[in-house]
């Protein structure tokens, strides 16, 4: 689970949405830190466009649970990213859910939540 959470972040730097397209489930619920919530199409889009340019992602104290055909995993996260032009740094603590189908595992939620100190 760990390695599939390295590659996304990798894609997710360097707007490789083929490799996100691969990790991402059809279904994918991605709420970030503002509250705004995007589908696999509308992440998909926003990162092809330019919406999100990721400089930086550092994972802190995660913990990752397996249940069966769903990996829960909960952490701190740091990322440096331009947001419609704007540079911003989150401090975050997320939810990432991770379910098998048969095509692998693909990460079907994802809920950024900012921290107000560090």
């Amino acid at each position: 689970m760990a390695e599939l959470e390295l590659r996304r972040y990798k894609a997710m730097r360097e707007a490789d949405t083929e490799s996100l397209d691969r990790l991402l489930a059809e279904d994918l619920s991605y709420t970030h830190s503002d509250g705004v919530t995007d589908s696999k199409k509308s992440y998909l889009l926003g990162v092809q466009a330019g919406k999100w340019k990721y400089r930086n992602i550092e994972r802190h104290d995660h913990d990752i649970r397996i249940f069966r055909e769903l990996a829960v995993i909960t952490g701190d996260i740091h990322i440096d990213v331009d947001i419609e032009g704007i540079a911003t740094h989150l401090n975050c603590r997320f939810l990432c859910i991770w379910q098998q189908k048969s095509e692998g595992w693909k990460m079907v939620v994802w809920q950024a939540t900012r921290r107000l100190t560090a």
